[in-house]
C-alpha cells in the first residue's frame, strides 16, 4: 500500500509542478509600453496633485482606471483625484471646463488617458501531435497505480486553427495645470482580455513605472 501511495503521490506532484509553471507563464504582462517622452526642462518631482481623467465610453472601465491610478499615486504619497467624482459624465470633460476647475480643486496637473486605436491580428496555429510519458520497461498495467499513471503514454493531436487577437493602443499624457504644458506622454499596447481588473492593474503599473523613472511624480 505504501508503494502504491508513494507512486501516486510522485505522479501527482509532477502534475502539480507542471500546472504551477503554466500559471506563472499565463501571468505575463498584458500591456507593453511602446514609447514615451518627457520634458526634461521641467524640474523633477514638482507635481504633487494630479487629476486622473480616463476618456473611456464605458463608465465602469473609466472608474476602474481612474481609481487604480489614484491608488497607485497614493502609495507614493501623491494626492491624486479621479475625475469622475467631479465630472461624472464623459461629456463634461471638455478641455476648457476641466482646466477651469483644476485651480479650485487644488490640482497642479492632469493625467489624461485615451484610446487611440484598436488593432486586430489573425494568428495561425499549426497542427501538432504531442506524446507524453513512455519509457517504461515492463507492461504499464504491472506495478503500482502511481507507476502506471506516471509511465503511461498519451498521444494528443490538435488540428490547425486560427484565432484573432485584439490590442488596444492607448495614449496617456500629463499636463501642467497652470500653463497647460505637456510634461510627459506615453503610448501603450494592451492585449484584450476578460480579466479586466488584472489588465487595469497591469496597465497602471507599466505607466507608473515609466512616470516614476522620468521623475515626474
Amino acid at each position: 500500500m505504501k508503494r502504491i501511495l508513494g507512486g501516486f503521490f510522485a505522479a501527482f506532484m509532477k502534475m502539480f509542478l507542471l500546472a504551477g509553471a503554466l500559471s506563472i507563464f499565463s501571468g505575463c504582462s498584458t500591456t507593453t509600453l511602446l514609447t514615451s517622452w518627457h520634458d526634461s526642462t521641467v524640474p523633477s518631482y514638482t507635481l504633487k496633485k494630479p487629476m486622473v481623467v480616463a476618456i473611456v465610453k464605458t463608465p465602469l472601465i473609466r472608474k476602474k482606471l481612474e481609481d487604480e491610478f489614484v491608488k497607485s499615486f497614493q502609495q507614493i504619497g501623491i494626492n491624486a483625484l479621479p475625475s469622475y467624482t467631479t465630472f461624472p459624465e464623459l461629456g463634461d470633460l471638455a478641455p476648457d471646463a476641466v482646466k477651469g476647475r483644476l485651480p479650485s480643486l487644488g490640482r497642479d496637473s492632469i493625467l489624461v488617458i485615451r484610446l487611440l486605436d484598436v488593432k486586430q491580428e489573425t494568428v495561425f496555429v499549426p497542427a501538432r501531435t504531442d506524446v507524453y510519458g513512455g519509457g517504461f520497461a515492463r507492461p504499464a498495467y504491472y506495478g503500482s497505480y502511481g507507476g502506471y499513471y506516471a509511465n503511461s503514454v498519451s498521444v494528443v493531436s490538435t488540428p490547425a486553427y486560427n484565432y484573432v487577437e485584439k490590442f488596444y493602443v492607448v495614449e496617456s499624457n500629463i499636463y501642467d495645470a497652470i500653463e497647460g504644458k505637456l510634461v510627459w506622454t506615453g503610448a501603450t499596447e494592451t492585449e484584450d482580455t476578460t480579466a479586466i481588473d488584472a489588465a487595469v492593474a497591469d496597465f497602471t503599473k507599466v505607466l507608473m513605472k515609466d512616470i516614476r523613472a522620468k521623475s515626474i511624480f
